[in-house]
């Protein structure tokens, strides 16, 4: 009988090193012609940028769960490992410039060559909806835009896509007065033509169960959902109603008109106009609602963005910075503060209410015509823009330290130049310099906006305009300390402990440490009895403070004075 001889690995062609038949490479090497043919090469791998959220808001999860009562978070440090440790906009609540979506990831054209009218997210956020001027839909995947569908919705250009809130349903609008249901996988359900010409707008009340129209007939109408009938018509604006917002919790309705104007309705008072506001000298392009309710945002082509306070009846701020036409705004659905802003000329501008003075960001050259709309991610970390150049362009937050910066995008820090010593880094002096803190990643600083606001008013102003109360960071420098001299503030960035805590260390601010243990000063412990103060295992003697965070026994000074801010004993 033979004996068992094992069969000599065989030696086969990889992509790769071959040691003895061991595989060190994934993908074998494949012949044209014997595999696929004559004069046919392989195809390569298309590689597509992914922008996921998930990893994010496990990690925002994450440091809920180890910091459920912490409510401030650390910044990133300033390196490309950095990267792993950001955050959605969710966990940078108190830090609105970081939302700004300054970063080019994609690019995605249509075959017919058509301007994008309209861009809206699927309420979920895994795809992006597009309206062109050929009437058509366009379906992106929401996370390496990939495209997945497209569809001959209308015969005239498209001009509006709303989502309702329940998810359900889709409205859409065009050219030719026509308004028309879908279902979210795009199927026809209705048309409505009540409008005689081109239909600019929808919106939709909290409830879903209305929803008002803007026409370029100067009329807008308040239509019943259920019935799919329009209940009463709005009447008294000079010119095309070119936008239409409704109250994110009220029955407020603002409108916007080539008139110049722009007008609050109430739903539920008939066609009586509550009031006329004149912000602009030019065609108003775009309307929005914050999602606080109380702020109300303009563009118009004048040049310029205008933010309403609803509250007290006058301008919050105005932004001013475009060298065209500003054709499309929008809130960001997590910062109140921040909203974005689009030109004729192509450039992409962000804005933060407490700093009207200047953008926090500016994308030059984001398309190569008009841009037409603009639409942020559910999640608050993507822009989708659309312009007349047929191309629907998306952008994503700068990582830090990214040793590939966008050329086309500035971003300025939040911080005044003046107050918090920033440098400039751009190379060119003027409105729209590149600053930014020494050390600090851009947009990411020690002070929020409205603190900053705050802290450069002159005079006893009442804080930031239209939230009322007092100032909420006090100007000047801190209270001198016990001794006199200044208090040194915590120490920037996680305690020497811990990798990655949301805390920091209490220091020892009021004065000498007390003398370490056997040490000159030290009078040593007393064992607890009966009568004797509370605390641990052992107490200190009178004059230090018993136990943790107790206070000293009445009636004796604490040790190295009172804390500043405070009345000595």
């Amino acid at each position: 009988m033979a004996a068992y001889q094992p069969r000599p690995p065989q030696r086969q062609a990889y992509r790769g090193i071959q040691v003895d038949g061991l595989q060190l490479a994934l993908r074998q090497e494949q012949k044209a012609t014997e595999e696929q043919g004559p004069g046919k090469a392989m195809r390569q791998a298309t590689y597509r940028r992914t922008v996921d959220h998930t990893g994010p808001y496990v990690r925002m999860l994450l440091e809920r769960l180890r910091n459920p009562k912490s409510l401030s978070v650390m910044p990133p440090p300033p390196t490309a490992a950095g990267a792993l440790e950001i955050l959605p906009p969710a966990g940078y609540i108190s830090q609105p410039a970081t939302g700004c979506a300054s970063k080019f990831v994609n690019l995605s054209w249509q075959k017919v060559r058509a301007g994008i009218n309209a861009i809206a997210w699927t309420p979920e956020g895994r795809r992006c909806l597009t309206g062109t001027n050929a009437g058509e839909f366009t379906l992106w995947q929401g996370q390496h835009f990939g495209f997945e569908t497209i569809l001959q919705a209308h015969t005239a250009p498209i001009r509006s896509i709303t989502y309702t809130h329940n998810d359900r349903w889709i409205l859409s609008t065009d050219d030719s007065g026509l308004v028309r249901l879908w279902t979210p996988r795009l199927e026809l359900a209705q048309d409505i033509r009540f409008h005689n010409d081109s239909v600019r707008k929808v919106a939709l009340s909290p409830n879903d169960m209305k929803f008002v129209t803007a026409s370029d007939d100067s009329t807008l109408k308040v239509w019943d959902f259920k019935s799919m009938k329009p209940e009463r018509t709005l009447t008294g604006h000079g010119g095309d109603v070119k936008a239409c917002d409704w109250h994110p919790t009220k029955s407020a309705i603002a409108s916007g008109s080539k008139d110049a104007t722009v007008k609050l309705w109430d739903a539920r008072a008939g066609d009586a106009c509550l009031s006329t506001l004149e912000l602009h000298k030019g065609p108003i392009t775009q309307v929005q609602w914050n999602l606080n309710g109380n702020w109300l945002l303009s563009s118009s082509r004048d040049q310029q963005l205008v933010v309403f306070d609803a509250r007290m009846m006058r301008k919050l701020a105005v932004f001013r910075g475009h060298q065209a036409d500003v054709t499309c705004a929008a809130w960001h659905p997590w910062h109140e503060d921040l909203c974005v802003s689009g030109s004729y000329d192509g450039n992409i501008l962000h804005w933060l209410v407490s700093h009207p003075s200047e953008p926090q960001a500016e994308i030059k050259g984001a398309h190569e015509g008009a841009l037409l709309s603009l639409a942020w991610h559910p999640a608050g970390h993507l822009l989708a823009s659309g312009g007349q150049d047929a191309r629907t362009r998306f952008w994503c937050r700068d990582r830090p330290g990214d040793p590939f910066p966008n050329p086309t995008s500035h971003l300025h820090d939040q911080s005044y130049a003046s107050e918090s010593g920033a440098v400039d880094v751009g190379g060119s002096a003027g409105p729209l310099a590149t600053t930014m803190s020494a050390g600090a990643i851009p947009g990411i600083g020690d002070e929020s906006p409205r603190s900053a606001a705050n802290s450069g008013a002159s005079g006893s102003a009442a804080g930031f305009p239209g939230m009322g109360g007092a100032d909420l960071m006090p100007s000047g420098p801190p209270p001198p300390g016990p001794q006199g001299g200044w208090v040194p503030p915590p120490p920037r960035g996680p305690p020497p402990g811990g990798r990655g805590s949301l805390h920091i260390r209490p220091q020892w601010r009021g004065g000498p440490r007390p003398p370490p243990r056997g040490g000159p000063g030290f009078q040593g412990y007393r064992p607890r009895g009966r009568g004797a103060p509370q605390g641990g295992r052992y107490s200190r003697l009178p004059g230090v403070p018993q136990g943790r965070g107790a206070p000293a026994p009445p009636g004796q000074p604490l040790p190295g004075g009172a804390p500043p801010g405070f009345p000595q004993q």
